[in-house]
């Protein structure tokens, strides 16, 4: 019974201590913070901090994992077919995802550590992009594709991130719907 409490109480600690840093980031816009405006937003004491992180690098970096976690169930997940000649399905997919952790995105793409989580993000596309059934093989096999494939995923994580930073005047929809049309272009030019 005992280790069930403690569990709930670490889970409790940990959601606090995020809790605390997403909103000091929200209010500063800067990942520049200490441990110690962290404890007083969360109203805990130094010891639990420490017990969980070891510093607020460890906080973004566990937001950032759970985040690219997340992005890669939802690319697993995403409906099958065929990627470049119909992207809508999974890109609606990926809209999903990001509008229900718009805050998150926000946050940590705002965070002078954002070329950091940007840079894993992409890796998380170009992965997917290179693994992806729903791309014909003879595409696949082209050697040119993983260089096609690491010009789109910066292409496209560009223009989220400049979304995301509130550079576009569109919905994400839109966003959604130009990377699919730019995705269905690059299909016809590469003869699919």
């Amino acid at each position: 019974m005992g280790n069930k409490a403690e569990y709930r109480s670490a889970l409790r600690s940990r959601r606090l201590i995020r809790d605390a840093f997403l909103a000091l980031m929200q209010e500063n816009g800067s990942a520049k913070m200490t441990v110690t405006e962290i404890v007083r937003r969360a109203d805990i004491n130094r010891a639990t901090f420490y017990a969980h992180y070891s510093d607020v690098q460890g906080v973004i970096s566990e937001i950032e994992n759970e985040i690219i976690g997340k992005m890669f169930d939802v690319l697993r997940e995403a409906p099958q077919g065929d990627f470049l000649s119909n992207p809508k399905p999974l890109l609606d997919s990926i809209r999903v995802y990001v509008e229900e952790n718009i805050d998150h995105f926000r946050i940590l793409v705002k965070a002078n550590e954002a070329l950091n989580f940007m840079e894993k993000m992409k890796i998380v596309f170009v992965e997917f992009m290179l693994t992806y059934e729903g791309v014909p093989e003879s595409i696949r096999s082209d050697p040119r594709y993983p260089l096609r494939c690491m010009y789109f995923a910066g292409g496209i994580l560009s223009i989220y991130q400049q979304w995301l930073l509130g550079n576009l005047d569109c919905g994400l929809d839109t966003v959604s719907d130009e990377t699919g049309a730019l995705i269905e272009y690059f299909a016809r030019s590469v003869g699919k």
